[in-house]
């Protein structure tokens, strides 16, 4: 240690082809960590690192490759939230964390814990974070608060703003947050979500819900990346995934024409960052 960019292009191409190149970022991050445990250089980020974990990636198997997973709409929060028992403390938790992660374009594993006995301080919100509130003008309020960890940020952690809402309201469902693991959520939902038969989901189908519904409804792309944390290049990758996700979030209160406005917009905010056309 440290170990050298040769030895991590290596290490990346070492099972090229027979895993998925998601499985390969995942070692690489393994490693990436134990290098800062122990305080020591990481070449990781040189390019020539960078294009053999591109090139893995495009060599991922046919049986290792997940069906896209669908996003959580609006359709799925309404009856969740008529569904969820208001006097249950558990259920209003649930409710928090999904509104939460819908409208804050979150990553689930930043507000659930994985297990009750894996709760640190140090990588999962507390019910104790302080939380900033804000008054508004039209009577609604917006919420600020911190997460210690993000998978972005990393130990630097990372604000969560939200925004209020007059119905589905995340500022209002966070004075009834409390910790919940992942398991416990998802099968909350899926509870309710079964019998309705709508479409399955996992932790991540939040953010893409979010930023989709956020996207379609007119907020401006640079907007949207903010909520979510998105830096330039990596927003633009992510819609490219939502552009095959945007037939299954259009209902009556969208039509053909604002997703037509929506890649318009979407190619000036390519422009004005000075991205490239095209992204592999």
């Amino acid at each position: 240690m440290p170990a050298s960019a040769l030895l991590l292009a290596g290490f990346a191409s070492w099972r090229a082809g027979t895993v998925s190149g998601s499985t390969i970022a995942a070692w690489l991050s393994a490693v990436r960590a134990w290098h800062r445990v122990n305080h020591a250089p990481w070449a990781g980020d040189d390019d020539f690192v960078s294009l053999v974990k591109t090139s893995a990636s495009k060599l991922t198997p046919a049986s290792s490759r997940r069906e896209k997973r669908a996003p959580v709409t609006l359709q799925h929060l309404i009856p969740l939230a008529r569904a969820l028992d208001p006097s249950s403390g558990r259920d209003c938790a649930v409710l928090a964390v999904a509104l939460i992660a819908f409208w804050g374009c979150c990553r689930l594993g930043e507000l659930v814990v994985p297990s009750k006995a894996s709760f640190d301080p140090r990588w999962h919100v507390s019910r104790s974070a302080p939380v900033r509130y804000i008054d508004h003008w039209d009577g609604l309020q917006s919420a600020h608060f911190d997460i210690p960890f993000g998978k972005v940020e990393k130990e630097a952690g990372a604000r969560i703003s939200l925004t209020g809402r007059h119905e589905l309201c995340p500022v209002r469902a966070l004075h009834r947050w409390a910790p919940l693991t992942k398991a416990a959520f998802l099968q909350r939902c899926e509870e309710v979500w079964r019998p309705l038969r709508l479409s399955r989901i996992s932790g991540h189908s939040f953010r893409i819900g979010g930023a989709t519904e956020l996207l379609l409804a007119g907020v401006p792309p640079e907007t949207v990346a903010a909520q979510g944390r998105w830096k330039s290049l990596a927003f633009l990758l992510y819609w490219r995934k939502l552009e095959d996700l945007l037939p299954m979030m259009i209902s009556k209160s969208y039509d053909g024409m604002r997703v037509s406005d929506l890649c318009v917009e979407f190619e000036r905010y390519r422009v004005r960052n000075g991205l490239p056309a095209s992204v592999s």
